[in-house]
C-alpha cells in the first residue's frame, strides 16, 4: 500500500464532527482580551476562515487536474476536512460576536500567499498539465501557507491564549484541526517525492517556491506584531519556534 493511499484511508478514518464542540463558554472569555487584542485575534481568526474557504476551492479544481487515482481520493477527504475547519472558524467568529468573511483584505502577503498566487498557478494547469507547476501549487498552498504559516499562528495563539486555559474550545478544535493539517502536508510531500522520482527539476520547483514564499510569509507574520505585543511578547518568537514544523515533510522531498 503507498504512503498516499494509507494517508486517505486514514483520512476516512478520521473524520469528525465540528457541531460536537460548542464555543458559548469561550465567548465569555473573549470579553477578557482588551481591544488590541480583540481586533487582531479576529483578524487572525477571519485569516483561518478565508484560507480555508479558499483552499477548498483550490483543491476542487486541483482534483480535475491531477491524474493519480490516490491522490484523488485524499483529495475529497481534504475538501470534507476544510470544510468542517470553515465551520468551525465561522461559528466561533460568530459566538464572539466578530465579523466575518469581511470584504476588506486584512493583509495583502496573506491575500498574494493564498489566493492571487495559488489561482494563477491552477488556471495555468488547467490549459496545459505540468508537473513543476503542480509541484510550486503543492509547496506553496501545504508547505508555506499550511506548514509555516499555519502553525506559526499556532504556536502564537497556543502561547498567548490556549496555555492560559482561555479559548478552550477553540483549543479543543485545533487539537484535531493540527491532525488534518499534518496529513495534508504529509500528502503534499509524498506526491511531491512521487513526482521527482520521474523529474529531478520538481525539488528545485519545490526550493525556488519555497524562497519566494518567504517574503509573503515573513511579511503576513509581522502584520500580527501588536498582537504579540499586547501580550508583551515579540512576534518574533513564534516565528522562530515554528522553524523545524516541516522538517519530516521536506526530508521527505530531501530538502533536509
Amino acid at each position: 500500500m503507498s504512503e498516499i493511499q494509507i494517508l486517505w484511508k486514514r483520512g476516512w478514518n478520521e473524520a469528525w464532527n465540528p457541531l460536537s464542540i460548542d464555543f458559548e463558554e469561550d465567548a465569555r472569555d473573549w470579553n477578557k482580551f482588551n481591544e488590541t487584542q480583540k481586533k487582531y485575534l479576529g483578524d487572525l481568526f477571519n485569516h483561518q476562515l478565508f484560507g480555508e474557504y479558499e483552499v477548498l476551492l483550490g483543491v476542487a479544481r486541483l482534483i480535475n487536474v491531477i491524474k493519480d487515482e490516490d491522490a484523488k481520493f485524499f483529495l475529497l477527504t481534504h475538501i470534507r476536512d476544510n470544510t468542517v475547519h470553515a465551520n468551525i472558524f465561522e461559528r466561533f467568529l460568530k459566538a464572539v460576536k466578530e465579523p466575518y468573511l469581511r470584504e476588506k483584505r486584512l493583509s495583502e502577503s496573506y491575500y498574494e500567499l493564498v489566493y492571487k498566487r495559488p489561482r494563477k498557478i491552477l488556471e495555468e494547469l488547467e490549459e496545459k498539465y505540468d508537473e513543476n507547476k503542480i509541484a510550486s501549487f503543492l509547496a506553496m498552498y501545504y508547505l508555506a501557507t499550511d506548514g509555516i504559516l499555519y502553525n506559526t499562528s499556532y504556536i502564537a495563539i497556543n502561547e498567548l491564549i490556549f496555555s492560559r486555559n482561555l479559548l478552550k474550545n477553540l483549543a479543543k478544535a485545533y487539537s484535531i484541526i493540527n491532525i488534518d493539517e499534518k496529513r495534508q502536508t504529509l500528502f503534499a510531500a509524498y506526491y511531491i517525492k512521487r513526482m521527482a522520482n520521474r523529474n529531478s527539476e520538481i525539488i528545485k520547483t519545490v526550493e525556488k517556491t519555497l524562497n519566494e514564499c518567504s517574503p509573503l510569509i515573513l511579511s503576513t507574520i509581522g502584520y500580527f506584531a501588536e498582537l504579540a505585543k499586547s501580550f508583551g511578547r515579540d512576534i518574533e518568537e513564534f516565528a522562530s519556534l515554528s522553524q523545524g514544523v516541516i522538517d519530516e515533510e521536506l526530508k521527505i522531498i530531501g530538502l533536509k
